[in-house]
């Protein structure tokens, strides 16, 4: 960001999995050169800004006209799809994580925002194909899987992606679920062979706690859970 002027300061809020980045420049000179800038690229990620001079109004035009493309190959960032973005006219790309906070893993899903409508419905344009002379959608193509266009509000798996199904029925999960159950299956039988470590018995030192809290005559500690709240933009 210092391609733009002189930072005066830097801030970070974490809200989930993600951070909201706040950055105060020394001067307003950085302003114009912001102002009509929507995201930039940092490594292989891709960040929504938005300078403090937006009005509501504004703010909400960037959020009009947004389509999910979906089917992306596991571990897609927004840098795969740099290409692709330019090609469309895209001003942003969201790639989230996946609703699991444990696993840490980018979602199947981008979130691709446009900045007219006219823009956002040229991805649904038929193309003519001059050798079968047959008109339809373009078809974007990464990693050899075919991307799909939908709406924001249409379903799509939870899985892979796919706005054809549901996790329930996809076969990514079912061979997920599989591997785990056969995991499960065959767990204690590693660990007697001493394949895989064993858990560790914490029933025991919770016990023991909780006697050490009755013979000193303490109160009971309760049980905690801890959950972050912040500001997302």
């Amino acid at each position: 960001m210092e391609q733009y002027g002189p930072i005066k300061s830097i801030s970070y809020n974490l809200f989930k999995l993600h951070y909201t980045v706040h950055i105060t420049y020394a001067n307003r000179d950085a302003a114009p050169k912001l102002e009509n800038l929507w995201s930039i690229q940092y490594n292989k990620d891709a960040f929504r800004i938005w300078p403090d001079t937006i009005n509501k109004q504004t703010y909400q035009k960037r959020h009009n006209n947004v389509l999910k493309l979906t089917n992306l190959p596991k571990g897609t960032k927004a840098h795969a799809l740099l290409h692709i973005l330019k090609e469309i006219g895209a001003m942003t790309c969201y790639i989230p994580k996946k609703g699991n906070s444990e696993s840490y893993q980018y979602d199947r899903i981008a979130y691709i925002a446009f900045k007219t409508n006219a823009d956002r419905e040229k991805v649904f344009a038929p193309v003519r194909n001059n050798e079968t002379n047959v008109s339809a959608p373009q078809v974007l193509l990464l990693n050899g899987k075919a991307l799909v266009w939908t709406h924001t509000s249409d379903p799509c798996c939870f899985e892979c992606g796919s706005k054809f199904h549901r996790r329930n029925t996809c076969k990514e999960f079912r061979n997920i679920q599989s591997r785990k159950n056969n995991q499960d299956r065959f767990r204690p039988l590693h660990q007697r062979l001493g394949l895989v470590s064993k858990p560790h018995n914490q029933n025991r030192s919770v016990s023991r706690s909780r006697t050490s809290q009755l013979n000193n005559f303490g109160p009971h500690v309760p049980n905690f859970e801890y959950t972050y709240q912040g500001n997302f933009n």
